[in-house]
């Protein structure tokens, strides 16, 4: 196209500045114009871009394709901008206007043949599928002064005309940075960022403690160094990844791996700003917090306090949620062996020191006849002590996560329900204070249920005597205080014009009678709880007020018969029972559970099923 568009202006018959003859004589010779549009020439062929090239086009590279960049050809490349814009300022103005055009072409051309050529030399395909082993900030340096160059490559290309040689340079590019993202990606998975040390290998120390180390011993103190290591880690990887990115056509960044990368990005400017929201500032708490020395309680608490979001938005929202489910499942197996050995514990001592032991009698209280009470043993006030307050916290939750099967949870409920009255119960006779008495106040109330008595009004005095307090059926009312030990004794006396005696049962061991007068008297270490266990009215609904059904066997007192029989006589006495100094009366739980239930190994379900709960 070049040479026909010189032809036509050099051989053009009209232009009249072909030749002159400057005399007649003389010959002919170019014009001035001539000899200028020649030297011009002379000129532009002697410019280096003019030298021969391969004149090969740039090939695609497949998708994927990893390359090693020489930017030193791409400064070279970039370079010959600089020459281009020179020569048509300085020289393209010697060509004639209407020959100005043809020749931009022809140099652009050249150009464009003279920069592909050395762009095609400035890459290769890089065989190990690998970043350069580089430190992060000159790699990313390096890619930067790439992706720069490439970038005025590319505007270059399109300024000289060579769309296609130009997005052709585009692709090969992006299939390069997409490689790089996905090496960055692996790289980023394999790095395993917070995840900060080891679980204890002490285990079984820890097990015997009942302690969790999440991060392994001494990890406390570490952890602020670690977590700004991590943070440097971090913002390395998302910087070289936004680069990359940005080596990316606008139609190729809307991936899932740009997307995760950008979400990165953003976390962190939001940690950077003190934002509440920011994924990585929640990671980072949690991670601290996680960082001490727990027990079973304190690992569970701290899960509560950090439950990771249910959708994560970002890598560090993912690895709360990771790790949050990985110190979940420890704190399970540590509450589950928590549970069963505490429970396997106390269920034996309960079992060893207090089963069928009054007052831990279960059920039998309610019909148990008086002589096969006195014969039951008696539990010891310390033990009963050492074991009230060792019941393990029994809870649909606690249960749950402890895998215990079905067929036992009811056992365990039950047992849990009663003993936890009992405890409470028997609070005062153990008072955490040891300043405080132990003990309860007693305030009796004489003829409670007198709608419901048989002979009642035969009975012309009462008096209760607790260890060496008396209070009498006149007296005003006052609490008498007993103490695990003190006796209890219950004294009614007939009437003198009461043609009755009462009568001594042999199946009652704690009725003593003499003359006129019927004794109640229970001893021992449980006296109080023995005497309401034993008389205590099945049919009153008031567990705060005691209601003691007595029933005292009796005789007609001039039957010269001694084993005559009269209806019996039968009166009610009222306890209400307090801590010492107070008032409010207390509830005593109609059952003492006489056993506790033993959790089997084949009562426990596999951990996954508590897992799958969470």
């Amino acid at each position: 196209k070049t040479r026909v568009e010189f032809a036509a202006l050099f051989y053009d018959k009209t232009d009249s500045a072909l030749a002159v003859q400057t005399k007649q004589t003389a010959p002919l010779a170019l014009s001035k114009n001539r000899q200028d549009l020649l030297a011009a020439l002379e000129h532009v062929l002697q410019q280096p871009f003019m030298a021969p090239t391969a004149g090969d086009a740039l090939e695609p590279t497949p998708k994927g394709t990893l390359l090693n960049w020489d930017n030193d050809q791409l400064t070279r490349a970039a370079k010959l901008g600089d020459s281009r814009k020179k020569y048509l300022t300085d020289d393209l103005p010697k060509f004639p206007i209407e020959m100005q055009g043809t020749v931009e072409e022809m140099i652009n051309y050249q150009f464009s043949l003279r920069l592909v050529d050395i762009v095609a030399h400035s890459y290769s395909v890089d065989g190990d599928e690998s970043l350069p082993a580089e430190n992060a900030a000159t790699l990313q340096a390096s890619f930067e002064a790439t992706a720069a160059h490439l970038k005025k490559i590319g505007m270059l290309l399109k300024e000289m005309g060579q769309d296609t040689e130009a997005r052709t340079l585009q692709t090969i590019a992006a299939n390069d940075a997409s490689a790089r993202l996905k090496l960055l990606n692996s790289t980023l998975l394999q790095a395993r960022l917070y995840s900060p040390g080891e679980p204890d290998s002490d285990e079984a120390a820890n097990d015997r403690k009942g302690t969790l180390s999440v991060f392994g011993a001494g990890a406390q103190q570490d952890l602020p160094d670690y977590l700004a290591h991590q943070m440097a880690q971090i913002e390395t990887l998302t910087a070289q990844a936004l680069v990359y990115r940005a080596a990316l056509p606008p139609e190729a960044r809307n991936t899932a791996e740009l997307a995760r990368w950008s979400a990165l990005a953003k976390d962190l400017e939001l940690y950077k700003g003190k934002d509440p929201k920011s994924s990585l500032g929640k990671l980072e708490r949690f991670l601290l917090d996680a960082g001490r020395e727990m027990d079973t309680p304190g690992c569970m608490a701290l899960l509560k306090a950090h439950e990771p979001a249910r959708r994560p938005a970002n890598y560090f929202a993912e690895r709360q949620q990771d790790l949050h489910r990985a110190i979940t499942r420890r704190c399970l197996a540590l509450d589950r062996r928590t549970f069963a050995e505490q429970w396997t514990a106390f269920s034996n001592d309960f079992n060893r020191l207090l089963k069928t032991r009054r007052p831990f009698i279960g059920a039998r209280a309610l019909a148990i006849k008086p002589v096969e009470h006195a014969e039951m043993a008696v539990a010891d006030l310390s033990d009963v002590g050492a074991v009230l307050n060792r019941l393990p916290v029994v809870s649909p939750d606690i249960l749950a996560r402890s895998n215990i099967a079905d067929s036992a949870v009811l056992p365990l409920r039950d047992f849990a329900n009663q003993f936890s009255g009992v405890r409470q119960f028997m609070a005062p006779l153990f008072p955490a204070d040891t300043a405080q008495p132990a003990g309860y106040d007693v305030l009796p109330k004489f003829r409670i249920n007198t709608t419901a008595e048989i002979g009642g009004n035969k009975i012309i005095d009462w008096n209760l005597t607790i260890g060496e307090q008396t209070i009498r059926l006149r007296d005003a009312p006052k609490a008498l205080r007993w103490r695990p030990g003190d006796s209890v004794r219950l004294t009614l006396r007939f009437a003198n014009d009461v043609p009755l005696l009462p009568r001594a049962d042999p199946d009652n061991p704690y009725l003593e009678v003499s003359k006129k007068t019927a004794i109640f008297n229970f001893s021992g270490t449980w006296a109080l709880l023995d005497m309401i266990q034993l008389l205590r009215s099945n049919d009153a609904a008031d567990q705060k007020m005691q209601t003691l059904r007595l029933d005292i066997p009796v005789s007609a007192a001039d039957s010269k018969d001694s084993q005559s029989r009269e209806k019996p006589l039968r009166v009610f006495l009222g306890l209400s029972l307090s801590e010492p100094g107070k008032t409010a009366p207390l509830t005593m739980p109609r059952i003492f559970p006489e056993r506790a239930p033993v959790l089997e190994k084949s009562m426990e379900k596999p951990l996954e099923k508590a897992l799958e709960k969470q």
